[in-house]
C-alpha cells in the first residue's frame, strides 16, 4: 500500500476543499470503503508509466523509482501533511502520495455514485469526443481511451505529472 487510510485521510483534509465531492464521499466512506478506494488508486497510479525503472522488480508497487543511473527519483521532500516525515511506507514521492490521495477520493465518489463535478473535463480525459443524445452514443479515442493515465482524476494527474514518463499516452 502506498499510504494508510488515515495518512490518505490527512492529505485529503489538506488538499480538497470542504465543499468538495470527492473530500464529501471521501468523508462519508466507511473505513472499509477508504480502504476499497486506496487499493483503487493505488492500482490505477501503478498501471502508469513512470519515470526511471521500480527500485526492485518485485516489489508491489511502481514506486520507489530509480533513474537509469541508478539515482534515487525522489525529487521532493516527503514531509507527511503536519510536517513530519514518518510515512508508513518509504520511497514514494509526496506528489505521488497526495496524487493518489486525491484518486481514493474520486474512487469514493465514484462508488458512491455522487454527481461528478467536471463530468465533460473526465470524459474527455478519458477519448470521449463527442456525444449523441438521447440514444447517448459517443466518439472515442482509443489511444487516449485505454491509457492508464486516462483512468487518473485530472487533479491527480496535475500533481503526478512531473513524474510521468515522457512518451505515456496523453491525456
Amino acid at each position: 500500500m502506498i499510504l494508510t487510510v488515515a495518512e490518505a485521510d490527512a492529505l485529503i483534509q489538506a488538499e480538497l476543499g470542504s465543499t468538495d465531492p470527492k473530500r464529501g464521499a471521501w468523508d462519508a466512506a466507511s473505513a472499509a470503503d477508504q480502504g476499497v478506494a486506496l487499493r483503487r488508486a493505488a492500482a490505477k497510479i501503478d498501471a502508469c508509466r513512470w519515470k526511471g525503472r521500480a527500485e526492485d522488480p518485485e516489489q508491489e508497487h511502481a514506486f520507489p523509482r530509480v533513474q537509469h543511473d541508478g539515482a534515487a527519483l525522489v525529487l521532493e521532500p516527503e514531509l507527511e501533511p503536519d510536517g513530519g516525515g514518518d510515512w508508513t511506507y518509504a520511497g514514494f514521492p509526496g506528489s505521488i502520495r497526495r496524487a493518489t490521495a486525491i484518486q481514493a477520493a474520486a474512487e469514493a465518489r465514484d462508488a458512491l455514485g455522487l454527481q461528478r463535478t467536471g463530468q465533460a473535463r473526465e470524459q474527455a480525459q478519458r477519448g470521449v469526443t463527442s456525444r449523441s443524445q438521447p440514444a447517448g452514443g459517443e466518439s472515442v479515442q482509443l489511444a487516449r481511451a485505454t491509457s492508464a493515465w486516462a483512468a487518473i482524476h485530472p487533479d491527480a494527474q496535475t500533481i503526478a505529472a512531473r513524474y510521468r514518463a515522457a512518451g505515456a499516452s496523453a491525456a
